[in-house]
């Protein structure tokens, strides 16, 4: 147990490494939710789900050890890893049962669960923290993408176009952002491109890899030695930092503000892959 508290520890938040080497029962804890882990993902490779869940660890689960679930972070990761296994297990253990729930059963819905959770920049997933269960934390996640399809049904369909004027037909259908048109494509075109152009080259590379040449985190793992944890992680905050850059020259350029500002953020960043089509030319 001792072997597997100094494996975990490494990849634990500071505050959370010095509550584990002063808790008495770290040892147990920590074999306890790797066990729990394995049954989640039997295929899952030990040191991978060794590293996930130190990341996710906090102190509030060290004061309720109940409270973190191992088993369904280890599933979530599994899926994450497109490992059939889990894949076929999520689909009938947890997605089936919420959509079946909440959505009466809607194929549409299941599928735009599927792509936001497992596909893009950013899939859903890797939001999960094993913090409630992981179906009670997709039911939620259901909810709102329902609410999403009745409230904009005209945006379903955009997913089949490209290139700036696909995302622009997103960015003009939110009523605040309509009544600056005239000035905030040609701002948003440049921010994303300005903003772009002075981000580090592995930025660069991983953005467009990922979003225009498709490529998927794992094997985007095996070009750069890395793990796909640690690839989707780079790409993140590769996401994370455009983004805020976007949201400064939007703000100085357009005066944006409040929810006009985040309403527009919020289509480019759900969109990356219309954003990166629409500047190739740069």
């Amino acid at each position: 147990m001792a072997d597997r508290l100094a494996l975990l520890l490494p990849h634990t938040a500071p505050a959370v490494r010095t509550a584990l080497k002063a808790h008495r029962d770290a040892g147990a804890l920590v074999d306890g939710w790797l066990a729990e882990a394995r049954a989640g993902w039997p295929d899952g490779d030990a040191k991978q789900l060794t590293e996930r869940l130190g990341q996710l660890l906090t102190t509030a689960a060290l004061e309720d050890p109940s409270s973190f679930h191992a088993g369904d972070v280890a599933l979530a990761l599994g899926c994450l890893e497109q490992d059939r296994g889990a894949l076929r297990r999520f689909d009938a253990e947890v997605l089936g049962p919420v959509v079946r729930q909440v959505g009466k059963g809607d194929d549409e819905l299941a599928q735009r669960l599927r792509e936001k959770l497992l596909v893009g920049a950013r899939p859903r997933l890797l939001e999960f923290a094993g913090r409630a269960p992981l179906k009670r934390w997709l039911a939620l996640v259901a909810k709102r993408e329902l609410a999403d399809l009745k409230r904009a049904p005209s945006n379903r369909e955009v997913g089949g176009e490209v290139g700036a004027q696909a995302l622009w037909d997103l960015v003009t259908s939110d009523p605040e952002l309509s009544a600056v048109k005239a000035n905030a494509r040609a701002a948003l075109e440049r921010a994303l491109t300005d903003t772009l152009a002075a981000m580090s080259e592995k930025d660069r590379d991983l953005l467009r890899a990922h979003h225009l040449e498709g490529v998927p985190h794992g094997e985007l793992g095996k070009r750069l030695g890395a793990p796909r944890s640690t690839v989707a992680h780079w790409l993140e905050q590769a996401r994370q930092r455009w983004l805020a850059a976007v949201k400064v020259q939007l703000h100085e350029r357009l005066g944006l503000d409040g929810s006009s500002l985040d309403s527009l953020l919020g289509l480019v960043g759900s969109r990356l892959d219309l954003s990166l089509q629409g500047l190739q030319r740069g």
